[in-house]
This record gives C-alpha cells, sequence and structure tokens, in this order.
C-alpha cells in the first residue's frame, strides 16, 4: 500500500520547490509520482503524491545519471 505524503516532503526528496512540485504537477508533469486535481467548483488544487513513487523516481534518476 503506497502512502501519500505533502508537496512539501516530496519537494524537499525531490531537491526541489513545493511551489515548483506543484506547478508541475498541475501542468502534468511528473504523474510517475503524483496527480493535482481540482474539485469541481473549488479554486483550489489537491495532489496525491506516493512516496514509493517518489523513492522509485530517484532511483530510476540515479540510475540513468550513472
Amino acid at each position: 500500500m503506497e502512502l501519500e505524503i505533502t508537496p512539501e516532503k516530496a519537494a524537499k526528496k525531490l531537491g526541489m520547490a513545493p511551489q515548483k512540485l506543484r506547478v508541475m504537477l498541475q501542468l502534468g508533469y511528473l504523474r510517475e509520482i503524483g496527480i493535482a486535481f481540482k474539485k469541481q467548483g473549488n479554486k483550489t488544487w489537491t495532489y496525491s503524491i506516493h512516496e514509493e513513487a517518489v523513492d522509485r523516481y530517484l532511483g530510476g534518476a540515479n540510475e540513468k545519471s550513472s
């Protein structure tokens, strides 16, 4: 079972600013780790980011850079 984490925690693991991560998710980037969505009639975004997916993404990024 995958645990959801906050954009702040995910951004720290990824080494980027939380706002940058939020915008990237809103634009559909980084779908490997999660999604951003707005509920109908709501002005705020909701984020679903999975810690295991972030760890897998980082593992793949480390393998590619080697």
